[in-house]
Protein backbone atom coordinates (compact mmCIF):
# COMPACT_ATOMS: atom_id res chain seq x y z
CA UNK A 1 0.00 0.00 0.00
CA UNK A 2 2.55 2.15 1.04
CA UNK A 3 4.66 1.37 -2.37
CA UNK A 4 1.60 2.33 -4.91
CA UNK A 5 1.26 5.38 -2.50
CA UNK A 6 4.72 6.65 -2.97
CA UNK A 7 4.46 5.77 -6.60
CA UNK A 8 1.45 7.32 -7.43
CA UNK A 9 2.80 10.58 -5.71
CA UNK A 10 6.19 10.10 -8.04
CA UNK A 11 3.71 10.17 -10.88
CA UNK A 12 2.02 13.40 -9.83
CA UNK A 13 5.14 15.12 -9.23
CA UNK A 14 6.83 14.36 -12.35
CA UNK A 15 3.15 15.12 -14.10
CA UNK A 16 3.57 18.63 -12.43
CA UNK A 17 7.16 18.93 -13.90
CA UNK A 18 6.33 18.44 -16.88
CA UNK A 19 3.36 20.67 -16.90
CA UNK A 20 6.17 23.56 -15.71
CA UNK A 21 8.13 22.43 -17.95
CA UNK A 22 5.70 22.73 -20.96
CA UNK A 23 4.26 26.26 -19.49
CA UNK A 24 8.17 27.60 -19.59
CA UNK A 25 8.35 26.44 -23.36
CA UNK A 26 5.48 28.04 -24.40
CA UNK A 27 6.04 31.07 -22.42
CA UNK A 28 9.56 31.50 -24.26
CA UNK A 29 7.64 30.36 -27.06
CA UNK A 30 5.40 32.94 -26.75
CA UNK A 31 7.85 35.68 -25.71
CA UNK A 32 10.43 35.08 -28.80
CA UNK A 33 7.71 35.20 -30.77
CA UNK A 34 6.73 38.76 -29.22
CA UNK A 35 10.14 39.87 -29.17
CA UNK A 36 10.20 38.94 -33.23
CA UNK A 37 6.56 40.84 -33.56
CA UNK A 38 8.40 43.97 -31.45
CA UNK A 39 11.70 43.44 -33.78
CA UNK A 40 9.58 43.62 -36.50
CA UNK A 41 7.57 46.81 -35.45
CA UNK A 42 10.58 48.81 -34.76
CA UNK A 43 11.86 47.60 -38.38
CA UNK A 44 9.19 48.93 -39.97
CA UNK A 45 8.75 52.49 -38.29
CA UNK A 46 12.97 52.81 -38.91
CA UNK A 47 12.11 51.95 -42.92
CA UNK A 48 9.43 54.05 -42.51
CA UNK A 49 11.71 57.39 -40.68
CA UNK A 50 14.10 56.50 -43.51
CA UNK A 51 12.01 57.01 -46.24
CA UNK A 52 11.21 60.37 -44.92
CA UNK A 53 14.19 61.32 -44.45
CA UNK A 54 14.84 60.20 -47.69
CA UNK A 55 12.43 62.65 -49.21
CA UNK A 56 12.81 65.22 -46.65
CA UNK A 57 15.19 68.52 -47.06
CA UNK A 58 15.48 68.46 -50.26
CA UNK A 59 14.84 72.01 -52.33
CA UNK A 60 13.45 71.23 -55.94
CA UNK A 61 13.07 74.07 -58.59
CA UNK A 62 11.13 73.68 -62.01
CA UNK A 63 12.72 76.59 -64.40
CA UNK A 64 10.59 77.73 -67.55
CA UNK A 65 11.84 79.26 -71.19
CA UNK A 66 14.84 76.38 -71.62
CA UNK A 67 15.76 76.68 -68.08
CA UNK A 68 15.80 80.68 -67.93
CA UNK A 69 12.92 81.67 -65.42
CA UNK A 70 12.04 79.94 -62.04
CA UNK A 71 8.61 79.22 -62.10
CA UNK A 72 8.66 77.50 -58.58
CA UNK A 73 10.79 76.34 -55.53
CA UNK A 74 9.94 73.87 -53.08
CA UNK A 75 11.31 73.19 -50.15
CA UNK A 76 10.64 70.07 -48.51
CA UNK A 77 11.62 69.48 -44.27
CA UNK A 78 10.10 67.07 -41.88
CA UNK A 79 6.59 68.45 -40.91
CA UNK A 80 6.90 71.74 -43.45
CA UNK A 81 7.24 72.35 -46.88
CA UNK A 82 7.84 75.69 -48.09
CA UNK A 83 6.53 77.18 -51.72
CA UNK A 84 8.41 80.08 -53.12
CA UNK A 85 6.71 81.46 -56.82
CA UNK A 86 6.26 84.58 -58.35
CA UNK A 87 5.66 86.91 -54.89
CA UNK A 88 4.06 84.54 -52.90
CA UNK A 89 5.48 82.21 -50.19
CA UNK A 90 3.80 79.76 -48.82
CA UNK A 91 4.44 77.23 -45.70
CA UNK A 92 2.98 74.06 -44.84
CA UNK A 93 3.19 72.95 -41.74
CA UNK A 94 1.23 69.48 -40.49
CA UNK A 95 -1.25 69.42 -37.96
CA UNK A 96 -2.98 66.90 -35.84
CA UNK A 97 -5.72 64.97 -37.37
CA UNK A 98 -4.05 63.88 -40.21
CA UNK A 99 -3.34 67.49 -41.97
CA UNK A 100 -1.93 70.21 -43.24
CA UNK A 101 -2.31 74.10 -43.34
CA UNK A 102 -0.54 76.32 -46.22
CA UNK A 103 -0.55 79.36 -44.70
CA UNK A 104 1.01 82.92 -46.68
CA UNK A 105 3.55 84.95 -45.24
CA UNK A 106 0.28 87.04 -43.13
CA UNK A 107 -0.52 84.18 -41.92
CA UNK A 108 -3.92 83.45 -43.48
CA UNK A 109 -4.53 79.91 -44.58
CA UNK A 110 -5.09 79.14 -48.01
CA UNK A 111 -5.48 75.68 -48.23
CA UNK A 112 -5.95 72.82 -46.10
CA UNK A 113 -4.72 69.08 -47.28
CA UNK A 114 -6.83 66.34 -45.29
CA UNK A 115 -4.99 62.73 -45.52
CA UNK A 116 -6.80 59.57 -45.84
CA UNK A 117 -5.30 56.47 -46.28
CA UNK A 118 -5.38 55.94 -50.25
CA UNK A 119 -4.40 59.86 -51.02
CA UNK A 120 -5.53 63.25 -49.88
CA UNK A 121 -8.07 66.11 -50.29
CA UNK A 122 -7.79 69.66 -50.99
CA UNK A 123 -9.70 72.27 -49.07
CA UNK A 124 -10.03 76.08 -48.51
CA UNK A 125 -9.46 77.26 -45.32
CA UNK A 126 -13.41 77.38 -44.47
CA UNK A 127 -13.50 73.62 -45.66
CA UNK A 128 -14.56 74.03 -49.25
CA UNK A 129 -13.98 71.05 -51.02
CA UNK A 130 -11.37 71.74 -54.07
CA UNK A 131 -9.42 68.22 -55.39
CA UNK A 132 -9.12 64.72 -54.43
CA UNK A 133 -5.95 63.07 -55.07
CA UNK A 134 -5.80 59.12 -55.13
CA UNK A 135 -2.35 57.00 -55.88
CA UNK A 136 -2.22 53.46 -56.30
CA UNK A 137 0.68 51.39 -58.05
CA UNK A 138 2.22 53.41 -60.92
CA UNK A 139 -1.07 55.87 -61.21
CA UNK A 140 -2.44 58.66 -60.14
CA UNK A 141 -5.86 60.31 -60.33
CA UNK A 142 -7.29 63.87 -59.21
CA UNK A 143 -10.97 64.57 -58.97
CA UNK A 144 -12.44 67.43 -59.75
CA UNK A 145 -15.50 66.30 -58.10
CA UNK A 146 -15.82 64.74 -54.50
CA UNK A 147 -17.68 62.10 -55.38
CA UNK A 148 -18.85 60.19 -58.56
CA UNK A 149 -16.40 61.90 -60.59
CA UNK A 150 -16.15 59.74 -63.83
CA UNK A 151 -13.29 62.10 -65.56
CA UNK A 152 -10.48 62.49 -63.12
CA UNK A 153 -7.31 63.48 -64.43
CA UNK A 154 -4.91 60.61 -64.68
CA UNK A 155 -0.86 60.44 -64.45
CA UNK A 156 0.22 57.14 -65.09
CA UNK A 157 3.73 55.77 -65.58
CA UNK A 158 4.62 54.33 -69.16
CA UNK A 159 6.94 51.50 -69.95
CA UNK A 160 9.99 53.61 -70.57
CA UNK A 161 9.71 55.17 -67.05
CA UNK A 162 7.87 58.57 -68.96
CA UNK A 163 4.66 59.74 -67.66
CA UNK A 164 1.39 60.43 -69.48
CA UNK A 165 -1.18 62.65 -68.22
CA UNK A 166 -4.86 62.42 -69.61
CA UNK A 167 -8.39 63.60 -68.90
CA UNK A 168 -11.44 61.90 -71.11
CA UNK A 169 -8.91 59.92 -73.10
CA UNK A 170 -7.07 63.01 -74.36
CA UNK A 171 -3.32 64.28 -73.87
CA UNK A 172 -2.62 66.83 -71.83
CA UNK A 173 0.84 66.16 -71.60
CA UNK A 174 4.05 63.94 -70.91
CA UNK A 175 6.75 64.00 -68.77
CA UNK A 176 10.08 62.69 -70.17
CA UNK A 177 13.63 61.79 -67.96
CA UNK A 178 16.52 63.05 -70.12
CA UNK A 179 19.59 61.82 -68.00
CA UNK A 180 20.19 64.72 -65.25
CA UNK A 181 16.93 66.45 -65.32
CA UNK A 182 13.20 66.27 -65.89
CA UNK A 183 11.51 67.67 -69.02
CA UNK A 184 7.58 68.59 -68.54
CA UNK A 185 5.38 68.84 -71.83
CA UNK A 186 2.13 69.91 -72.27
CA UNK A 187 0.02 73.46 -73.42
CA UNK A 188 1.54 75.49 -70.20
CA UNK A 189 4.73 75.35 -72.15
CA UNK A 190 8.14 73.36 -71.37
CA UNK A 191 9.17 73.28 -67.97
CA UNK A 192 12.31 71.61 -66.83
CA UNK A 193 13.19 70.25 -63.18
CA UNK A 194 17.36 69.98 -62.58
CA UNK A 195 19.36 67.46 -60.66
CA UNK A 196 16.60 65.13 -60.38
CA UNK A 197 17.30 61.25 -61.08
CA UNK A 198 14.09 59.93 -62.00
CA UNK A 199 10.79 61.03 -63.27
CA UNK A 200 7.73 60.64 -60.16
CA UNK A 201 4.13 60.49 -61.05
CA UNK A 202 3.93 63.97 -58.90
CA UNK A 203 5.86 66.13 -61.78
CA UNK A 204 2.86 64.81 -64.21
CA UNK A 205 0.22 67.61 -61.86
CA UNK A 206 2.25 70.63 -63.79
CA UNK A 207 1.07 69.69 -67.08
CA UNK A 208 -2.94 69.90 -65.57
CA UNK A 209 -3.86 73.61 -66.85
CA UNK A 210 -7.20 73.05 -65.33
CA UNK A 211 -5.76 73.54 -61.59
CA UNK A 212 -4.47 77.32 -60.46
CA UNK A 213 -1.24 77.32 -60.46
CA UNK A 214 -1.10 77.66 -56.07
CA UNK A 215 -3.16 74.72 -55.59
CA UNK A 216 -1.08 72.66 -58.18
CA UNK A 217 2.13 73.44 -56.67
CA UNK A 218 0.30 72.29 -53.30
CA UNK A 219 -0.42 69.02 -54.59
CA UNK A 220 3.03 68.35 -56.09
CA UNK A 221 4.77 69.33 -52.93
CA UNK A 222 2.51 66.69 -51.07
CA UNK A 223 2.94 64.22 -53.58
CA UNK A 224 6.53 64.73 -53.81
CA UNK A 225 6.54 65.08 -49.62
CA UNK A 226 4.88 61.44 -49.59
CA UNK A 227 7.22 60.10 -52.16
CA UNK A 228 5.55 59.83 -55.11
Amino acid sequence: MLYKYFTSKFIISLATLFLKLTSCILLLTYCRSSEKEVQETIQKEQDLLAKVSKISNQKIRVYADNGKRKIVSIELAPQENILEFESEVLTGQAKKDNKTQYSNTKGDIVCEVKYKEEGFKLHTAEGKFLWKVKYKGDKIKIYAQEDNDRNPFEIKKLENGNLKVLTKNVELGQVKYNGSQVIVESSLGNMIIRSYRKAPLAWGVLTIKDIPSVQRYIILAELLALGF
